[in-house]
């Protein structure tokens, strides 16, 4: 008998979408039987990336693999299609070969300003949603486009948020420490909350391709009599300044605080010592009070890794489940134009204890921030 007639071999697309939904936890029968809604995502992930790229894609994969086990979204399974990415040039041009050429609907977790501004270019010429950049970046929460839809709270808030932390906890003289050749939009932002609040501040620069300007700064900081600093560094900026020992210097002031940037986690192991407050415009992915924490780490145990439960993994998790729940909205054809009209008519939509609206010209999904803080001897408290 000639099996091959019977049951002919799956094509390596059809084979490379079974593996998969099985690593999901899904039939391979039920996968040959229905269409899949593909969802792309562009991530650094080769040389030089910082590690947060396993961390998104996982964070992502829990979610997917939730909804895939519970049978997609009318029958579909979902398909998570991810490139990896260099400079924004070639996020920009990996966000056209997803939809162009894999048939995204939707694009995904893009991090960095910079990347986040190519990618949601490409979104706005393809017309295909973006959802959940991660990007604060005024250009972002400001744009106009109706296929942009960022989630997370703008600087502004985070700004808020942070300033109110500085005057708790008796801060009366802070720096504010940029590596932005321009204008820094986390100091234009804090700068007025803190004098605001009494407490006076001094922008100071560095470069990263001038070295000698770190010394400079790390003196300035010791000679100031500052309280604490807020950072506006990119993660290549506080690598060279850990390389050199100038982030364990004793010039550094007792509390260092970040916005929610790329930055903020190659802060992780720098500045022993010191007090780290951070904005987080996600939950505290291991609480156990907000039920979407909670849900993100039962899946993460199904249907991914212990790589999704952290800040970048709950945020990618909170991204494609907007964007989960957008789909589940629409009637008839499921495309993107059905998807930016099933997302702009979100009104505070509950997502377990995160609140998401698009609707009423909304500059972001969500006002979300809270701070945590990592002790002196390395330990995070909230």
């Amino acid at each position: 008998m000639n099996k091959s007639k019977e049951c002919p071999p799956a094509s390596p697309k059809r084979r490379a979408l079974i593996t998969t939904l099985l690593a999901a936890g899904v039939a391979p029968a039920w996968a040959a039987r229905a269409e899949p809604i593909v969802l792309g995502q562009t991530v650094a992930i080769g040389a030089g990336s910082d590690g947060s790229a396993a961390r998104i894609i996982d964070g992502a994969k829990a979610c997917v693999g939730a909804v895939n086990a519970r049978g997609g979204i009318g029958g579909r399974p979902i398909e998570l299609v991810t490139l990896d990415g260099g400079d924004p040039a070639s996020h920009a041009k990996n966000a056209r070969i997803l939809v162009k050429e894999k048939g995204a609907i939707a694009l995904l977790n893009c991090s960095g300003d910079a990347t986040s501004a190519a990618v949601a270019f490409m979104a706005r010429e393809l017309q295909v949603p973006l959802v959940g950049a991660m990007s604060s970046s005024r250009e972002m929460m400001r744009s106009k486009s109706r296929y942009q839809f960022p989630v997370r709270a703008g600087n502004d808030k985070q700004a808020e948020a942070l300033s109110r932390q500085l005057r708790a906890m008796g801060v009366s003289r802070a720096a504010i420490l940029t590596d932005q050749a321009g204008a820094s939009e986390c100091a234009e932002a804090i700068k007025p909350l803190l004098d605001a609040d009494r407490i006076s501040s001094t922008l100071l620069r560095v470069d990263v391709t001038k070295p000698a300007t770190f010394d400079t700064a790390v003196k300035a900081l010791g000679a100031g009599g500052y309280h604490a600093v807020v950072v506006d560094l990119q993660p290549e900026t506080i690598d060279k300044l850990s390389e050199r020992g100038h982030t364990e210097r004793p010039e550094w002031p007792r509390m260092i605080a970040s916005f929610a940037t790329t930055g903020m986690v190659a802060m992780n192991g720098a500045f022993p010592g010191r007090i780290i407050g951070f904005a987080n415009v996600v939950p505290h992915p291991e609480a156990f009070a907000v039920p979407l924490a909670q849900e993100l780490q039962r899946n993460a145990e199904k249907y991914s890794t212990g790589y999704a439960v952290n800040f970048e993994g709950m945020e990618a998790y909170l991204n494609t489940r907007v964007c989960v729940e957008g789909l589940r909205r629409i009637t008839g054809k499921l495309d993107s134009a059905k998807l930016v009209e099933a997302l702009e008519r979100f009104d505070r939509v509950d997502l377990g204890g995160f609140i998401v609206s698009f609707a009423g010209g909304r500059e972001t999904g969500s006002d979300w921030v809270e701070v945590g803080v990592r002790s002196r001897a390395g330990y995070y408290l909230k």
